[in-house]
């Protein structure tokens, strides 16, 4: 992900709750970005990280930490779901 997509947002809330991150995308899902609330570290990331998983646990979407991290890992490695813009640079390396 490149810095433009790393840009400070305005503070969002949801249901009276404080949005802290989320993903966004458009609606072909080829292209994503990041929202970041407003002045957050990539610690406090890490920790909404965290609590994902933990509530995907609790909520019973997932059923081990390791089985989602390794799910991640495939997705995150996996260049069938690369953005188009590094689909494309692949594409024409070839």
């Amino acid at each position: 992900m490149d810095k433009k997509n790393l840009q400070v947002n305005e503070g969002i809330k949801i249901n009276g709750k404080i949005l802290q991150y989320g993903v966004l995308s458009d609606e072909e899902g080829l292209s994503y970005q990041v929202y970041l609330y407003p002045s957050m570290t990539v610690n406090e990331i890490a920790f909404n990280m965290a609590v994902t998983m933990k509530l995907l646990l609790k909520d019973g979407h997932i059923k081990s930490k390791k089985k989602f991290v390794r799910l991640i890992d495939n997705y995150f490695t996996d260049p069938q779901y690369a953005e188009l813009e590094q689909k494309e640079q692949t594409d024409e390396a070839n």
